[in-house]
């Protein structure tokens, strides 16, 4: 905030991080700006005198009596709810004070605490592009570090928790309850538990949790922004690939990648674990999402983030209303029914990088690609709307030769067998294409 912000010179300059907060500062203050240079010189001094006159201070004076860690948990209420990584650290503090050690035990452990929350945030907020949840990593870290000790009622199958729809579960929702009632509470101190309750907090239990969040997190910034870590290449390229296919909030394979990368070192074992489980969320994803999968289809070989089908669209390269000359004389030979079934063919299927105008959707093929009014053409677009602009004319066999590399990708990627050239012909209906063109 001093430097940043103030732009004051700071003897701990060099020791700047960047996190969720220093953005929320940076982002207050061009707020601020923004509208301040907006408004008169009179407006900007009634302001000015407001803000050093007129602003009002609660003080507080604890007495010895209060217990200052309790008063801090309840007073800390800015009006907008504490999140639960905030009131984690709280807790732990506040229970620091009440383990049976020496005083510097405490003061040490308290010490770890801000620490490891310091890192924390340092790394989900380190890449301004793309914050991490704290919400998400901490649930993640809870079902990695309390999997085994969860009540039966807890428990979810390898499948559920490695697969699919993990936030449907309550379980999601209910983790923060877990923490700061069940597990992380006064009653599970040492000397205050008579009920023979197996989960006993000491100063080595804590310790070992808070520090394993905090080596945890590092490892969790690497694998959610891979190209900033010190991965290997292979490694950085196939962690970018599920990331962009996760990147919804449905999937989460996050836990068994965390596992697997904490206990194998070796970067070969690693590629080879991150494809097999690429494989497995395909599939995952191909049954609850299928539209959602012809998107991952068209995007092979490619960097480019996934595609949000909320603001963006599959266009049909052949249009849904073709009335434009090019596309009445090129299908001139097609019934009606083999027109609709060539449109909604999987080779005429194109996810577009950019939202474009319905109206430009229509139009013939070689204007689609681009021409001197049309600058958001194929041509301008993602790598597969490239490779659609290398065709010089959009007619049946086009379709039939797209339609045919994308499951040859598709067996090659994820391991799946249609068959030889005809069953693949077959499967995507396009058999009569064959016999009006000649090409049996």
């Amino acid at each position: 905030m001093k430097i940043n912000i103030f732009r004051e010179d700071s003897v701990t300059k060099s020791q700047i991080q960047e996190t969720i907060y220093t953005h929320n500062l940076e982002s207050a203050k061009r707020f601020f700006s923004e509208r301040l240079s907006e408004i008169s010189h009179e407006e900007k001094e009634s302001i000015f005198l407001k803000l050093t006159q007129k602003l009002l201070f609660n003080l507080y004076t604890i007495s010895n009596d209060i217990d200052v860690f309790i008063a801090f948990e309840t007073m800390n209420n800015r009006g907008k709810p504490l999140s639960v990584l905030e009131l984690l650290k709280n807790r732990l503090i506040y229970l620091s004070t009440k383990l049976n050690v020496e005083e510097y035990e405490k003061i040490s452990l308290r010490n770890i605490i801000n620490e490891s929350w310091k890192t924390v945030y340092h790394n989900l907020g380190k890449n301004k592009e793309n914050p991490l949840d704290d919400d998400k990593f901490l649930f993640n870290h809870f079902v990695l570090y309390f999997g085994k000790e969860t009540k039966p009622e807890y428990e979810i199958s390898p499948v559920e928790l490695f697969g699919i729809n993990i936030r449907s579960y309550n379980f999601r929702s209910d983790y923060s309850r877990v923490l700061l009632e069940e597990i992380f509470t006064a009653k599970n101190i040492a000397k205050n538990n008579s009920n023979n309750n197996s989960l006993l907090l000491t100063t080595k239990f804590i310790n070992s949790y808070v520090q394993d969040l905090q080596q945890s997190v590092e490892l969790w910034y690497k694998i959610s922004n891979p190209y900033f870590s010190d991965f290997s290449e292979n490694e950085k390229i196939w962690l970018d690939k599920l990331n962009r296919v996760v990147n919804n909030d449905t999937v989460s394979f996050a836990p068994l990648i965390m596992v697997f990368f904490k206990k194998e070192p070796n970067r070969e074992k690693r590629v080879k674990f991150l494809k097999t489980l690429e494989l497995l969320m395909f599939f995952s994803v191909l049954i609850g999402l299928p539209s959602y999968a012809i998107l991952r289809l068209n995007g092979f070989n490619t960097l480019e983030k996934s595609i949000n089908l909320s603001n963006r669209t599959i266009e049909h390269i052949y249009p849904q209303k073709a009335k434009d000359k090019y596309w009445i004389d090129t299908f001139r030979s097609y019934t009606p029914k083999e027109k609709t079934i060539l449109k909604n063919s999987l080779g005429n299927l194109l996810p577009l990088s950019k939202a474009k105008n319905s109206s430009c959707s229509n139009k013939a093929f070689p204007d689609k690609k681009c021409n001197d009014i049309n600058n958001v053409g194929y041509r301008y677009g993602s790598y597969s709307e490239n490779e659609v602009a290398l065709y010089e004319h959009w007619t049946a066999k086009e379709i039939l030769e797209r339609g045919i590399k994308l499951i040859n990708f598709m067996e090659n990627r994820w391991k799946i067998s249609i068959g030889d050239y005809d069953a693949k012909v077959e499967f995507l209906g396009l058999g009569f294409v064959l016999k009006k063109e000649g090409l049996n």
